[in-house]
């Protein structure tokens, strides 16, 4: 591979409270423009921390991780929680909204844009809803239309359908995989 999207060099990250924990160590990986990669490991293996040092949530204790932005000004990453981390006083739509709104999209093309993702992903009709009102499964789509929302080169998504019913799951994997197949699409 001669020019990989995303690159780990000998990345570590370890954390210290009362004692020192190392989540990952000496990690090297490439991968390419386009590639859809699976991290699959046992709990507590570091799977999660990984995916943040990717988003620039954490900071590698040594080592490094590049990423090759291909169209400036779009954002490099979007990430999907485990955790929802929706806005509970934002409505559902807004939830999506934020990422494009505050990239300065026109507020009429952000709310066009949440709108269009929600669709995908089975919830135009929960719009104007707030996050208490909704399941678990569907706070995670929610979460999911947010990242998509963002149209970030990298879409990086821990866990995505943990919560969702096995039916649920196959929609949603379909709905976003779809989208990186799908030229022109948000």
């Amino acid at each position: 591979m001669s020019d990989p999207k995303v690159r780990l060099r000998d990345v570590t990250k370890r954390f210290s409270s009362a004692e020192e924990v190392t989540a990952l160590e000496d990690v090297s990986l490439d991968i390419g423009e386009s590639e859809f990669v699976a991290v699959v490991g046992p709990s507590g293996c570091g799977k999660s921390t990984l995916l943040r040092l990717v988003a620039g949530l954490h900071h590698p204790t040594s080592g490094t991780v590049e990423i090759r932005q291909s169209k400036p000004g779009r954002p490099k990453t979007a990430m999907v929680f485990q955790e929802h981390a929706l806005f509970p006083w934002l409505s559902v739509r807004d939830n999506v909204a934020f990422g494009p709104r505050n990239r300065d999209v026109p507020k009429k093309e952000a709310a066009e844009i949440a709108q269009t993702q929600l669709a995908r992903m089975g919830l135009a009709r929960f719009g104007d809803f707030y996050p208490h009102q909704l399941s678990g499964g569907m706070k995670q789509r929610v979460g999911i239309a947010r990242a998509l929302a963002q149209d970030a080169e990298i879409l990086l998504m821990d866990e995505p359908s943990g919560r969702s019913t096995r039916r649920r799951a196959h929609f949603c994997r379909s709905r976003y995989w779809n989208c990186g197949r799908s030229p022109g699409l948000r």
